[in-house]
């Protein structure tokens, strides 16, 4: 029994997670150079952290691509109760244009 709830736990987490990427051009290589937390709440209507800056993340450079993800750690947060309200981490990924 124990076994089962376990594997409903992490079923359970890994439902929540989703990734969303937005792509500069056709051809584009996925390889990010940066991986960074972007903080977010207030039924995620408040951004607490920057805008991401993808000029200063690319030192100048195109970007390629960018990639927001809500990945495990990500949902725990949200599981945390009252805290979804308030807190929405995500995962922010760039990748620059060689």
């Amino acid at each position: 029994m124990k076994k089962i709830g376990l594997l409903f736990s992490l079923l359970f987490l890994f439902a929540g997670c989703h990734t969303m990427n937005i792509k500069n051009g056709e051809d584009v290589s996925m390889e990010f150079q940066t991986d960074d937390w972007h903080h977010i709440g207030i039924l995620r209507l408040v951004e607490f952290s920057d805008s991401v800056a993808l000029d200063r993340k690319c030192a100048g450079k195109q970007w390629e691509s960018v990639q927001t993800r809500t990945g495990p750690l990500q949902v725990l947060v949200h599981l945390i109760p009252y805290v979804n309200i308030f807190y929405a981490p995500e995962q922010v990924r760039v990748a620059c244009k060689q």
